[in-house]
């Protein structure tokens, strides 16, 4: 039974985060582990055990996505607006996705 409330707050936990992902702010250890009803240090461990890392690169993960999503969906949007809505500033956001993809947002708008 353990096992299972663990998944009901860890799925609380996510939530919290998808939910929240045009909020830089927001997401916060102390906040995941308020969810968790668990301290930072477990946070980290149980995210690195289910996800296979920790909440703060899980999160950018997201973003990433999100951003990538964007960028193909709604070209419409300017870059600027395209990493507001993911909770990153434009800088933030060119950084991390070069990294993450190897390409830049705009490289990747361009495809």
């Amino acid at each position: 039974m353990k096992d299972s409330i663990d998944d009901q707050l860890f799925a609380k936990a996510i939530k919290l985060i998808t939910d929240n992902l045009d909020n830089r702010d927001f997401i916060k250890d102390e906040k995941l582990a308020a969810v968790m009803l668990c301290s930072n240090r477990t946070v980290y461990s149980q995210f690195n055990k289910r996800v296979g890392m920790p909440p703060k690169r899980y999160t950018r993960h997201l973003q990433m996505l999100r951003v990538k999503q964007l960028l193909i969906n709604s070209p419409e949007l300017s870059l600027y607006e395209v990493s507001t809505r993911c909770g990153l500033t434009y800088y933030a956001m060119a950084k991390q996705f070069k990294r993450s993809l190897g390409i830049t947002p705009a490289q990747a708008r361009q495809r």
